[in-house]
């Protein structure tokens, strides 16, 4: 078992890795924890949250709105939960966001914590304090930076986790290695076969270094500004491509980070055989790199992006694997890109 600290102006959080989440649910006082999970994750893991006041959300990003928000503040009200109560979500990214943001608004805000049970919850989702829902279409419009008081991620939860949601994960690991560490994308790259094969010990390193790797940018920026805007590499795009295409978010930020790294190359910033090594690791995980969407589509959406600043848009690129580069794109040089981008 691990241990980190993220900091917040709020409370530190501690993200465990590896521990026993029963033995974490024991300590837990049933009458004053409220439990949100969703459908899916209830139906494998129903018994452990026996005597626990329990709310099961939909299943999907369809859940993260304010139709959602308003029955699970509901679901509290009648339920006599106070300050005092503590709000355990316990899934996905969506369950953490919902979970997160109903936390935070509840009388002002209330005690909350994640289990973690997919990839991406783990390495993303549930680290840094960030929550958010969908409005008008656009992903994480509204939400707050909150910490939870812990975070519990473990391994073993991938035995349960469909491919196609690791591989999600996984996309947002190969982020947090291209801005920050080249050592973790050597790592993925030379551990491809035991990742997919899900190999404990290789696994839980994993996790650990992303955990690790976006908790110094975190600690360093709870905001989202200043060095923190690298942890958005691949979601300008990103965003954009998971509100008008199917592509799930791992898949969608894949495809964004793919077309942030042509456009690093165009300007000059980024060797482009170093391009061909990070596009053929996305390839050997599977992860999608083609665009499936309409251009004007996408720039309506990254017109309506929280990094954008007037007329432009804080951009993240990168110049090597390990080190990414923001800079002030406007909108009209994105436009220009059309044929780089589909």
């Amino acid at each position: 078992m691990a241990e980190i600290v993220v900091h917040g102006s709020n409370m530190d959080s501690r993200v465990i890795i590896g521990e026993d989440y029963l033995s974490l649910l024991k300590s837990l006082d049933k009458k004053k924890t409220f439990v949100f999970t969703d459908a899916n994750v209830y139906a494998l893991y129903k018994g452990v949250m026996e005597g626990f006041q329990v709310y099961v959300l939909p299943v999907g990003e369809d859940a993260k709105s304010f139709d959602i928000i308003q029955k699970t503040l509901q679901f509290l009200l009648d339920k006599d939960a106070d300050r005092q109560s503590f709000i355990l979500g316990f899934g996905g990214g969506v369950v953490c966001d919902i979970a997160g943001f109903t936390a935070s608004v509840f009388m002002r805000g209330c005690r909350f914590g994640y289990i973690a049970t997919t990839l991406l919850a783990q390495v993303d989702a549930s680290v840094g304090g960030k929550n958010g829902i969908n409005f008008s279409g656009y992903k994480n419009l509204v939400g707050t930076i909150n910490q939870p008081e812990f975070v519990v991620c473990h391994p073993d939860f991938m035995k349960t986790l469909p491919k196609r949601e690791l591989k999600c994960g996984l996309a947002e690991v190969l982020k947090i290695a291209l801005v920050s560490d080249e050592n973790l994308f050597s790592f993925l790259k030379n551990n491809r076969d035991k990742i997919f094969q899900l190999n404990a010990n290789i696994l839980e390193k994993v996790i650990y270094e992303a955990i690790r790797l976006k908790s110094v940018v975190v600690n360093a920026y709870e905001k989202e500004r200043g060095l923190r805007r690298i942890l958005n590499f691949g979601h300008t795009f990103g965003h954009a491509i998971e509100s008008t295409s199917e592509y799930n978010h791992g898949e969608a930020v894949s495809v964004g980070m793919h077309i942030a790294l042509k456009i690093s190359v165009d300007l000059g910033m980024l060797d482009h055989k170093e391009f061909e090594n990070i596009t053929n690791l996305q390839k050997s995980y599977d992860l999608p790199i083609d665009c499936a969407a309409k251009y004007s589509d996408l720039m309506r959406a990254v017109t309506r992006d929280k990094k954008r600043d007037s007329d432009s848009i804080h951009f993240v690129l990168i110049d090597r694997v390990g080190n990414a580069v923001t800079q002030r794109l406007s909108f009209e040089q994105l436009k220009a890109y059309e044929q780089i981008v589909c």
